[in-house]
C-alpha cells in the first residue's frame, strides 16, 4: 500500500483576525533554533515552513513555540508536553494521522517511548484568524477518464479543511492508479509510505507516461 497526505494550500490572502491568533517567529523562541539536532527547516517561503522534527527515545526539545500549523504524523508515537508552569500532558498520533493547531504557546516536547518518534509540522505565518471549519466536496463515486478537481478525484479522501488548507489521504495498492486530476492551488505532498510514482498527463499518447521515480517517506 502506498499512502501520501497532500495538504493544498487554499488562500493565502488571509481574512484579518484578532492580532491575538498571530504569533511571529521573532517573538517566539523558534524550535528549529531550540534543538537544530530535533528539528530542522526542510522548505520556507513567504506564506509556509515545514519542520522535520525526529525525536530519538527519550529525547526532550525544550521551550518553543508556534504559529498556527498543521501537522501530520509520519510514525506512530506518544508525545508528553510541558508547559512553563511545570504542568504536563500526554498525546498521541498513529502514521498519518492530522491535526490542525491554534498558535502554541511556549511548550517543550518530549518523547517517553523505547523507538523513535517523527512528525512534520508546517507553519503558517499569515494564519491570523482561528481556523473555520468548510465542508469538503463529496469524491467521485468511481474512478475518472477526464480530469477532474483534485478533491473529486475518488482516490484523494478529503480528511480536513479550514478557510487556510485542505488535507487529502490517498491511498493506492499496487498496481492501482488514479484518475486524471488537476491542481488549483499549491501543495505539500507527504509521503507515508515509500512510494514508487509514475506519472501520465492528459492527452498524451498512450504508452508516453513519465518515468517512474521513488519517493521515500521523510523516515528513510
Amino acid at each position: 500500500m502506498q499512502r501520501l497526505i497532500l495538504l493544498s494550500a487554499l488562500a493565502f490572502l488571509f481574512i484579518a483576525g484578532n492580532p491575538s491568533f498571530h504569533v511571529t517567529l521573532a517573538a517566539a523562541r523558534d524550535a528549529a533554533v531550540v534543538n537544530p539536532k530535533i528539528v530542522t527547516v526542510i522548505f520556507e517561503n513567504d506564506k509556509v515552513r515545514v519542520l522535520r522534527a525526529r525525536y530519538a527515545p527519550h529525547q526532550r526539545l525544550e521551550m518553543h513555540s508556534h504559529p498556527a500549523k498543521a501537522e501530520v504524523q509520519i510514525t506512530d508515537g506518544r508525545f508528553q508536553i510541558f508547559t512553563p508552569d511545570a504542568k504536563s500532558q500526554d498525546a498521541s498520533g498513529k502514521a498519518g494521522e492530522f491535526f490542525w493547531f491554534p498558535p502554541t504557546p511556549q511548550h517543550a516536547v518530549e518523547n517517553p517511548d523505547d523507538h523513535p518518534m517523527e512528525l512534520l509540522e508546517i507553519e503558517m505565518k499569515q494564519a491570523t484568524a482561528p481556523s473555520v471549519s468548510v465542508s469538503c466536496l463529496p469524491s467521485a463515486s468511481a474512478p475518472n477518464s477526464d480530469p477532474v478537481p483534485v478533491e473529486r478525484e475518488v482516490y484523494h479522501r478529503c480528511v480536513f479543511q479550514n478557510q487556510y488548507v485542505r488535507v487529502l489521504d490517498v491511498k493506492l495498492a499496487p498496481g492501482e492508479a488514479t484518475g486524471f486530476h488537476t491542481h488549483s492551488h499549491d501543495n505539500i505532498p507527504v509521503f507515508v509510505e515509500d512510494a514508487t510514482i509514475q506519472q501520465e498527463t492528459f492527452g498524451e499518447a498512450e504508452g508516453s507516461r513519465h518515468p517512474k521515480f521513488r519517493r521515500a517517506k521523510l523516515g528513510t
